[in-house]
């Protein structure tokens, strides 16, 4: 409750401890319209899905540590890809992970340019015109959303 009343006030909320489970969901307040977020939980990690990614409403989203699979990462790089959301607010989001994610399963069926002058980063181009540049690295990855 204090989270919800306190946090559109801050320029930055840190949250250092996962109160999240089955009955409290992330989802609405990823939903929240705030500058910058941060959530930091190395003990219990932040149960995330594919909706999660989908609705967030926060500038600048880090979450230390996250659990979602590649599959879904995959999938949510698919539909941003597809332009299904005009308005998509984050402008980054950086997700740690306690193992090591794969790459390929991140990346499958995705075409991703690479980043001139860097092997690591990656670029993604929708048909609207609208970019991503993505660094997936061990177990850790950071999506940058670029506006036109």
């Amino acid at each position: 409750m204090a989270f919800l009343k306190l946090a559109p006030m801050a320029e930055k909320v840190e949250v250092r401890k996962n109160i999240f489970d089955s009955e409290t969901d992330i989802s609405k307040f990823l939903a929240l319209n705030l500058n910058s977020v941060s959530f930091n939980d190395w003990r219990k990690p932040f149960e995330l899905e594919l909706n999660d990614l989908l609705v967030a409403n926060i500038g600048n989203l880090s979450i230390q540590t996250a659990n979602i699979t590649e599959k879904k990462l995959n999938r949510f790089l698919k539909l941003w890809m597809k332009g299904n959301h005009t308005f998509y607010r984050p402008k980054s989001i950086e997700l740690s992970f306690r193992n090591e994610m794969n790459r390929e399963e991140v990346f499958k069926g995705i075409k991703c340019e690479a980043v001139p002058d860097d092997e690591y980063w990656g670029i993604l181009k929708r048909r609207d015109g609208k970019k991503l540049i993505i660094l997936p690295a061990g177990n850790f990855i950071l999506i940058k959303f670029q506006r036109t």
